[in-house]
Parts: C-alpha cells; sequence; structure tokens
C-alpha cells in the first residue's frame, strides 16, 4: 500500500520531469542555496513568489531542483510547475520505508526555521528508488524546500 501511494504521487511529480529527466543533477549546496532563494523571494514579494516558482525561466529551476511550496498546514500550493500537485496534503505522503517525509519536512521548518529531511523517493530519471534529501526553510506561514538525489 505505501509503495503503490508513493509511486502515485511520484507520477505526479513526473508529469513535470520531462525536462528535468535530461538536466544535470543539482547538489545539496545548490538545493540549499535555490531553497533559501525561494524563501526570501516569498518574504519579498509574497504571493505572487508561487507563480515564478512554477515558471521555467523564472530563476527557480536550476538543473533537475525545483521549489516546492507548502503552506501552514502541509498542503502544497506550488510544486516546480506541477498543477497536479497543488492542493495535496504533503503530511500524507510516505517514503518505502514508512517515514512520513512530508510531514518532517513541514516540521523542521516550522520548529527549527530551516534543516534536512532525509528519505527514499523513485528517482524518475532513474525510475529506482534513491536516497533524498530536502532542505526545508520556513518562509513566514509558508514552508519551502527543494530536494536532491544523493
Amino acid at each position: 500500500m505505501m509503495k503503490r501511494a508513493l509511486l502515485g504521487m511520484t507520477a505526479a511529480f513526473g508529469l513535470w520531469a520531462g525536462a528535468a529527466l535530461a538536466a544535470e543533477q543539482g547538489t545539496a549546496d545548490e538545493a540549499k542555496v535555490l531553497a533559501e532563494k525561494a524563501a526570501a523571494h516569498v518574504k519579498a514579494v509574497g504571493p505572487k513568489a508561487l507563480a515564478d516558482f512554477d515558471d521555467p525561466n523564472g530563476g527557480f529551476m536550476v538543473k533537475d531542483l525545483f521549489v516546492v511550496v507548502y503552506d501552514s498546514k502541509g498542503v502544497i500550493v506550488s510544486a516546480g510547475g506541477n498543477k497536479a500537485l497543488i492542493g495535496k496534503d504533503a503530511t500524507k505522503f510516505r517514503d518505502t520505508e514508512g517515514k512520513a517525509f512530508g510531514q518532517e519536512i513541514l516540521d523542521t521548518a516550522t520548529k527549527n526555521g530551516s534543516g534536512w529531511v532525509d528519505y527514499s523517493f523513485l528517482d524518475p530519471a532513474t525510475k529506482k528508488v534513491r536516497p533524498k534529501s530536502s532542505y526545508a526553510v520556513k518562509a513566514g506561514e509558508q514552508v519551502v524546500f527543494v530536494g536532491y538525489y544523493k
């Protein structure tokens, strides 16, 4: 059941991944810098930031990295241009090990201000579950994060 839920969610993420498949893989440093840039952008321009994150020319898609934004309850409000994920409750997301990574991303940012969350996720480029890490930052009432494959 958990694998099926992960695969379904991954399929939704995969809708936007066509361009990312050919892109070079981002690093931990690049993911952190992009997440911090996105958080600063949310604070500077407010709701307009969400459209910028979804725009392939908006400066927030680098290599295979993209910005995801949760509202204060963990509902996805931006997902790197993947409209199929908007409105999904990320606190229900589990990886193949059963880890509630969506909730942990939300908690890490809201309780600590920022931090890394490790989990397993299906890599759309390789079609294999791989270790992934996301850097999450609290930005007002929202949480922005960027993940990379290790």
